[in-house]
């Protein structure tokens, strides 16, 4: 670093990256074989870190990330199967993380997030003790409170879509 290409340096840091490569390289196919891929495509990432073409590395980390999609899409699909919508929809997003083109994946955590979601509208209420501005300033009031507390398996229905809640209910 404070000369560039001092003497034999360049090789003496490429034999040590070659060196440093193999070994991770070779604990990552270690760790492959003892089933732990998870910590494998970490040890392989620090493997193409050293030495970008080293070896079938990067072919290693694609196999690796296409493994751990699917099983846990696998295992996502059992749950949601089971009821479980809610391990179904993290598994489901684990998988997209390894496989973001996981169309299978993408489909489960669509349809666990359909079944976790729970739709609620507010009608402004009367009664004939009331007068009906308050009626209309305590929906506000409650939806003006929900808002910013509500979770990403809460929808909030407006006008257009109520109507399609009621032809749901209806059936």
């Amino acid at each position: 670093s404070y000369k560039r290409h001092f003497k034999d340096t360049d090789q003496l840091v490429n034999y040590t990256r070659h060196k440093l490569a193999e070994k991770t390289y070779q604990q990552a196919k270690d760790l492959v074989s003892q089933g732990n891929l998870e910590t494998a495509l970490s040890v392989f990432d620090q493997t193409t870190s050293y030495v970008p073409d080293f070896l079938d590395a990067r072919h290693q980390v694609d196999q690796i990330k296409t493994q751990l999609s699917d099983s846990y899409l696998n295992q996502g699909r059992t749950l949601f199967d089971s009821g479980d919508y809610k391990n179904a929809y993290n598994l489901s997003k684990k998988s997209l993380s390894y496989g973001p083109d996981n169309s299978m994946a993408a489909q489960l955590f669509s349809d666990a997030k359909e079944r976790l979601t729970v739709r609620l509208a507010v009608f402004p209420f009367s009664s004939s003790k009331l007068d009906q501005k308050f009626g209309n300033i305590a929906s506000q009031t409650i939806l003006s409170r929900a808002l910013p507390r509500r979770s990403e398996f809460v929808q909030f229905l407006d006008r257009e879509n109520l109507q399609k809640a009621f032809e749901e209910q209806a059936l």
